[in-house]
């Protein structure tokens, strides 16, 4: 309850920067949390509406449930919301623009099934990413530690991609001709 989600500030500073002398257009092309700029419609719709310059990448980082949970991020429908409402201001204010998912590939508790399930959602949506990052273990974070450990905080045990061959598997469901010459 103590989360503030007003990015008043953030939005008034765009606005500041696109009104000063010579300054053309002032674009926001990532950096927006999807779920944060649900919870606060103006700023939504201002990130939309007057900052998105055609394309706006977003991390949604995967679509199953189980995965996001252990990503500890919002579920599928959260971004499906945002999607929603990311087309009805571009089309409310006559721009065509597009959202760029940053999708990622090999997450500790990530299966291939899992990236299966993601290939099809994307398949469905027409979405076909050129980039996908592979989950590489950073010191201090509790992915990490789950990759190393082979379990989620909760003890439960995890499947994780630890090998080359495996990682590159899940890598190649969303980008088939991944490092293959063209």
């Amino acid at each position: 309850p103590g989360f503030a989600v007003d990015q008043s500030e953030a939005v008034e500073l765009l606005r500041a920067v696109r009104a000063t002398p010579g300054v053309r257009h002032v674009r926001v092309a990532s950096g927006v949390r999807f779920d944060l700029a649900l919870r606060d419609a103006e700023a939504l719709r201002a990130y939309t509406m007057e900052f998105t310059g055609g394309q706006l990448k977003v991390a949604p980082e995967h679509i199953c449930d189980s995965v996001l949970d252990l990503m500890r991020k919002p579920g599928l429908a959260v971004f499906e919301r945002f999607l929603t409402a990311f087309a009805d201001h571009s089309t409310a204010a006559c721009k065509e623009q597009y959202v760029v998912p940053y999708l990622l590939s090999a997450f500790p508790g990530c299966t291939d099934d899992d990236m299966r399930t993601l290939s099809r959602w994307l398949v469905a949506r027409g979405w076909s990413p050129r980039q996908v990052q592979c989950f590489i273990p950073t010191p201090g974070t509790v992915a990490t530690a789950m990759f190393f450990a082979g379990i989620d905080p909760a003890g439960n045990p995890v499947t994780v991609a630890r090998t080359d061959a495996a990682r590159l598997r899940q890598h190649r469901i969303l980008i088939p001709d991944f490092g293959l010459p063209p």
